[in-house]
Formats: C-alpha cells, structure tokens, sequence
C-alpha cells in the first residue's frame, strides 16, 4: 500500500496532506471558486483564497468543510482531486485516504467522507481516524500511556474540547467558538469604532497582527469602506479594537475547560493536572493565550510546539505505526 497513501486533515481554514511516499506534508487553503450559474469551477486552494472577499456576486467563493465535517461533498471531492494531484503528481496504485474526524460523525457525515474520497479518485477508500487522539499525537502525547490528557483545538470554524485516557477519547466537545467569529466580530468592531467596513481577509490579518491576551498596546492602519459613503478610506485600527472583538469568545472557550475540568473523576484530573491544558489549532497563535487560559481556569496551560500541524503530524504518526504494525 505504501505509495498511494494520503492523510488528511480538512480543516474549514487550510487543507493539510500528508504524502507518504514522498513523507512530506503540504496544505493550501480549503477553499473553491465556483460560477454557481454554470456549475464552473474557477479555482481551488491558494488561487480560490486568492480570489475571496474580492469577487462579483455570480462567483461564490467558499469552504465546502465546515465544524470537522463536509458541508458540500461534490466542492469537497474537486477540491481533494485538485489538491491531491499537487501534493503527488506520480501516485502509485490506488489511493488510499486517512481522514482526521470527529469521533461523533454520524452516518450521513460518515457517508460524506466516502463519497468525497470516490470523488477525488481515491479508489481504496476513505479512513476516518480519530482527530482527538490525533491531535494529542501531534503535540507529542504517548496517548496510550496517559491517564488524562486536556487538549484544546481552536480551529476555524469551531473548536474542539478533549480528553484522551489511554489512547481513548472520552470526552469531545464541539464549541461554536472559532477564528472566523473572531474575525467576524473585529469586523463589527472596527464598523463600530471606525464607522469603516473591513472585509474577512482584513478582519483576520488584525487578529493575527494585534490580538494579545496580555497588556500590549498596538495599533495598525488599514484600508477599508466608509459605511456613510462607501468611498475607501484609511483608519487606525487599535490592539484594544481587536481586543474587544476577540476576548468574549476566548472567554467562552476558558468556561468550556473549567466546566469539563470539573466534571472528570479525580483520577483523570490529578493526570490532566500534571500536563495542563495543552491548546492547538491556528487559534493558539494569539501571544500569551496558555497564560491567560491558565489564569482564567485556575489550571496549567501550555501551548502546542506546532499547534497548527498537530493533527495532520498525528495522523502521519498513526499510518507509520499501521505500516510497521505498531500499536497504533
């Protein structure tokens, strides 16, 4: 089998593969570009994203993922094609795909996943694996051996609240707090402070160039629209703009962790104690975000050494212990 295996994390953000044969990791946006009036697609990945928040109205440019799930199969399965082709022009046999998943799919969104992967043209099927345990793999847990693992994967689209005990995931909570409400809501702040209108793409390079959990004072220009005029126009965006826009959901995210916290037997929480919490996700690229979970919940935090990846390094750690014969 080896050659024509993938891993695939489908993220609402960014699609992340990894190519066995060539043991290498890409990803490009999850995003596609379709002319709905003739069903033509435009563009996928990196090119689509390119083409987002700048488009006339016949060309809807969109994810076709969406909380860990596939919300358009058909733009799911062009976009996989598209991307699987990038990541190895020289495919041996029958591909074979490992889709990082939420363990609660249920039947429908399960049968999402297999016709997208007949879509792409991977004939072998498709694998749902366990993105929790994933996700712990990737931030370097031995998920077999911990007797309480807390992970906190603050994605796009929603974030993901876990337990792992044993190589097992107890507990996974989908919370509807993720980067793209925080950029909807700097969108609506700068509209509420500036009385200028930001598009998404806007709204989320503030986040990432301002957004700080702890003291700091910044500011950045940015071009945006006058909503009285609708002519363009430069404001100063502040750190405190930003920060108003983005700490409600944090705070969401910190009572879901004290809440969980407190429901685990002893046992499981004297173990989650000795680790902390460990966050992951393109969320956990806010500055001093462990401290300031730390300091909300009243337990240790850390932050993920490659918090973006985790899941898709999991996975890759699951396909080499399923090639050897490891115990996965």
């Amino acid at each position: 089998m080896i050659g024509n295996r993938f891993g695939v994390d489908l993220g609402a953000d960014t699609v992340k593969i990894y190519t066995e044969r060539l043991d290498r990791i890409t990803e490009q946006k999850s995003m596609i570009a379709v002319r709905p009036s003739t069903g033509r697609v435009l563009a996928a990945g990196d090119a689509a994203y390119e083409m987002y928040a700048k488009t006339p109205p016949d060309i809807d440019v969109r994810t076709p993922s969406d909380k860990g799930t596939i919300a358009d199969v058909d733009r799911a399965g062009f976009l996989m094609k598209k991307l699987l082709a990038a990541a190895d022009e020289r495919p041996a046999g029958k591909r074979v795909l490992y889709a990082a998943a939420p363990i609660d799919l249920s039947r429908i969104q399960k049968r999402a996943f297999s016709d997208m992967g007949e879509l792409c043209g991977a004939q072998g099927g498709v694998i749902l694996v366990d993105q929790p345990v994933c996700d712990a793999r990737g931030c370097g847990i031995d998920t077999d051996a911990t007797r309480g693992t807390i992970l906190l994967n603050i994605g796009a689209s929603c974030s993901i609240l876990s337990v792992i005990v044993q190589g097992q995931t107890v507990i996974s909570e989908m919370l509807e707090e993720g980067g793209r409400h925080m950029d909807e809501a700097i969108a609506d702040s700068v509209r509420r402070h500036t009385n200028c209108l930001i598009g998404p793409r806007t709204a989320h390079r503030l986040k990432h160039a301002l957004a700080n959990t702890g003291a700091v004072r910044d500011a950045r220009k940015t071009f945006g629209m006058d909503a009285i005029t609708g002519t363009p126009r430069e404001v100063i965006v502040s750190a405190e703009i930003v920060h108003e826009a983005v700490m409600p959901h944090l705070s969401h995210l910190a009572e879901a962790v004290s809440e969980l916290w407190e429901r685990m037997p002893p046992q499981i929480a004297e173990n989650m104690e000795k680790q902390g919490l460990i966050l992951s996700g393109g969320g956990a690229r806010i500055p001093n975000t462990a401290e300031w979970f730390a300091e909300k919940t009243g337990h240790g935090a850390i932050t993920a050494r490659d918090y973006e990846m985790t899941t898709i390094l999991g996975l890759r750690e699951y396909m080499r212990a399923e090639e050897t014969g490891a115990p996965k």
